[in-house]
């Protein structure tokens, strides 16, 4: 049963994608400091339109004439809600009531809020779109389950008699000479906060304060500006989520997709009979999925030819051993009956088969080990390893064996395992001392041929037909028409230097000798750039 993963890549590509719907939710979690900054900005221009009256009102006799005088001057450029006081906290003037044209409307203008909205309304109520609807649901089901009961709050303005003026805090301490504010949250319609400056009036000779000079001013304009941005943000929001899912669901269908479709050939691509023969789609993209399935089909490919070469291995092996096994048997179950030199003979017969299946044995063990390992590679200069194994091949058989170099590659290298190259050349100079006979030359050859080097072992012997040459360097594959009869040989040797070659990246081939005569087995590596 194949083991499922965590979690699917389409999940996480759409949580890291929603990471985009955090900046607008960022946003709106900076609008309370938005909306404090703007109260606070707000209770500063209070301030100083209340120390601006002070000071206008500090130089005139304080009266009920005088301070609508003030009032009318200002031709209602202004905002805020102004009220005049005397010194006992009674009402001089408002800016509420002060014009005659707004007298039927003196109760609605009982709330700052109402005043404000009136002054400030907005063509549309953001509140009443549908986007803010839905983005205040869980605020309206938390204030009606979770929160916990609120008293009701005040619907009108907290001085609605002249005796409440004295009530007021703030009143007080610009009575008392200081600047005094206060915020109350009160509710006409909507929850809003009006805040309240008051200063107090006298001129410089004045000790104690002859009026107050009050300031009003609600937060339904802030408010009316925070909903306006919360819909914004919430457009914001939306367009980040459907680009979150847009994005999501492109690289789905851009990446996903044809990763699922690879994994789903890899499963399908080992049969009860092997790999298929094309078992991965090759994808015609520049992106990093293409190059995906161009190696997934070239592992594929490799591993089918590694099979491949496994089986026949394994086909090639048993075939050889087959023999020796049967002559041995054959000769143990006649040795109990045999008597003289019969029995000698037949214990020679096993001895030699026995070390024909040591030598059958050896040479599978290094061919393997090559084929699997490509061993502890080096940047190798040639020209002294082979001088030095054509000297000891010299040395131990006694026999002239010539040693040509191309003056071009003195310093030529390649990367590749020296035991295994030396390996390689003394398998191809022992094949050539066993064919050539002794009064034919023999010599190395080492040669650049384009980007590679060229390593020559060639002879003057009989030479290699040239149907012979296709398969020489399979495995037991055994060409000596000067052996002697009995001579028996492993036919691995060849087979080896073919796959340190190709070990190395390179290769090998066998033909004929400079004049027709003889053969010439060339090692071609690649050069390494000096």
């Amino acid at each position: 049963m194949r083991k499922k993963s965590g979690a699917s890549i389409t999940w996480l590509l759409l949580i890291f994608n929603l990471l985009l719907v955090f900046l607008p939710i960022a946003a709106f979690l900076s609008l309370e400091s938005y909306e404090k900054s703007l109260l606070s900005s707000l209770e500063h221009a209070l301030s100083q339109q209340c120390r601006f009256l002070a000071v206008w009102l500090s130089g005139m006799e304080l009266d009920e004439k005088s301070a609508r005088a003030v009032l009318s001057a200002l031709n209602r450029q202004h905002t805020a809600r102004i009220r005049i006081l005397d010194a006992q906290g009674m009402l001089l003037a408002d800016s509420a009531t002060l014009w005659p044209g707004d007298n039927e409307q003196k109760v609605a203008q009982k709330t700052d809020t109402a005043l404000e909205y009136r002054q400030e309304k907005p063509k549309t109520d953001p509140r009443l779109s549908w986007l803010y609807r839905l983005y205040s649901i869980p605020v309206r089901l938390y204030r009606r389950f979770i929160l916990p009961p609120q008293p009701e709050l005040e619907v009108a303005d907290f001085f609605t008699t002249e005796e409440s003026f004295l009530r007021g805090a703030e009143v007080q301490r610009a009575l008392d000479g200081g600047y005094g504010s206060a915020t109350r949250i009160s509710s006409g319609g909507q929850i809003s906060v009006t805040l309240y400056s008051a200063l107090p009036i006298k001129g410089p000779e004045d000790i104690e304060a002859k009026g107050v000079v009050l300031l009003s001013q609600s937060t339904f304009r802030i408010l009316t500006e925070l909903y306006q941005l919360r819909v914004h943000v919430g457009k914001i929001f939306l367009w980040s989520l459907g680009a979150a899912l847009a994005m999501t669901l492109l690289l789905s269908l851009a990446v996903l997709r044809p990763v699922r479709a690879l994994s789903r050939h890899a499963r399908e691509a080992l049969t009860p009979s092997g790999l298929k023969e094309r078992p991965f789609p090759t994808l015609m993209r520049a992106d990093e999925i293409g190059e995906l399935s161009r190696a997934l089909g070239e592992f594929s490919q490799r591993l089918k030819d590694r099979l491949s070469w496994a089986e026949r291995f394994s086909q090639d092996a048993a075939h050889e051993l087959k023999n020796p096994i049967a002559a041995i048997r054959s000769s143990a179950e006649l040795l109990d009956q045999a008597q003289g030199d019969e029995g000698q003979a037949l214990s020679a017969v096993i001895l030699e088969e026995s070390r024909r299946m040591e030598r059958i044995i050896s040479g599978l063990r290094s061919l393997s080990r090559l084929d699997f390992d490509a061993g502890k590679t080096e940047a190798v200069e040639i020209l002294p390893l082979a001088r030095n194994v054509a000297r000891r091949h010299s040395e131990r058989s006694a026999r002239q064996i010539d040693f040509r170099v191309d003056g071009h590659c003195l310093s030529a290298r390649a990367r590749i395992d020296p035991d295994r190259l030396v390996l390689a050349l003394d398998t191809l100079i022992d094949n050539a001392l066993s064919l050539t006979p002794q009064d034919k030359a023999l010599w190395v050859e080492f040669s650049l041929r384009g980007r590679e080097a060229c390593l020559s072992v060639i002879d003057e012997g009989p030479g290699v037909e040239e149907t012979v040459r296709l398969k020489i360097f399979e495995r037991f594959f055994s060409y000596r028409p000067n052996s002697s009869p009995g001579e028996q040989h492993a036919g691995l040797g060849l087979s080896i230097a073919q796959a340190v070659a190709q070990g190395a990246g390179g290769r090998i081939v066998c033909e004929a000798g400079p004049e027709g005569t003889g053969s010439a087995f060339r090692i071609y590596l690649p050069l390494l750039d000096s």
